[in-house]
């Protein structure tokens, strides 16, 4: 799960760890900052239920 505010994990370390993982899911949620459940506890909780289930 990515913040798309949050500026701590950009396009190109998503592009590094997917060549390193391939098989890893990202999920980005582009409305919030670093503090992603503080922002959007309802957006993040659906998001973590994706990975999850």
């Amino acid at each position: 799960m990515v913040a798309g505010k949050g500026g701590v994990i950009i396009e190109e370390d998503i592009a590094e760890i997917r060549k390193l993982m391939p098989s890893i899911t990202v999920r980005k949620m582009g409305h919030v900052g670093h503090m992603i459940p503080w922002e959007d506890l309802d957006g993040f909780i659906d998001t973590l239920k994706g990975f999850v289930d």
